[in-house]
């Protein structure tokens, strides 16, 4: 039995992630999943991924792209919001519904999340933001940007097909 993905996915109002969804959408992936970045004096390609969530309030489903790693063979990524005071929808939107639709490069699937905190999993909390942090080094720094709200890691579990 195949997983059919959402009906309907309403694309980001912020032009950049609209521009870099849709262009990953269309080529199946070849374009937005490797991204050169400029990190300070250097260049490093980023991955990211696409997380299409429904929308707590609307019921519509919502996509935006993320930069993700690995923990082992799971997908995850983190819940930084730039570094801003409040908590992204998409991250308001998994607490009320955590089951999402991915796209990695080319291979789609349904995942439920799995919130990683200081409250269950300190210690891979850590972890997890500091390997990501490898890759991009200001993950550390978003907690200190925001020190009202916990900076947590979603873990995307793959739903057997």
């Amino acid at each position: 039995m195949e997983l059919l993905p959402p009906e309907d996915i309403q694309e980001s109002t912020n032009p950049i992630v609209w521009r870099h969804a849709t262009h990953y959408v269309a080529s199946a992936g070849m374009n937005g999943y490797k991204v050169l970045t400029d990190i300070g004096d250097e260049s490093k390609v980023i991955e990211h991924l696409l997380l299409t969530t429904k929308g707590r309030t609307t019921g519509k489903w919502r996509r935006t792209v993320l930069m993700f790693d690995y923990h082992e063979d799971t997908p995850f990524v983190v819940c930084t919001n730039g570094g801003k005071p409040d908590y992204p929808d998409w991250y308001k939107n998994i607490q009320q519904d955590g089951r999402v639709w991915v796209q990695i490069e080319r291979d789609t699937f349904w995942a439920d999340c799995e919130i990683i905190s200081n409250s269950n999993f300190p210690e891979l909390k850590d972890y997890l933001i500091a390997k990501l942090d490898n890759t991009y080094p200001r993950y550390k720094d978003f907690q200190q940007m925001c020190p009202d709200r916990e900076v947590t890691v979603i873990l995307l579990k793959r739903i057997s097909q």
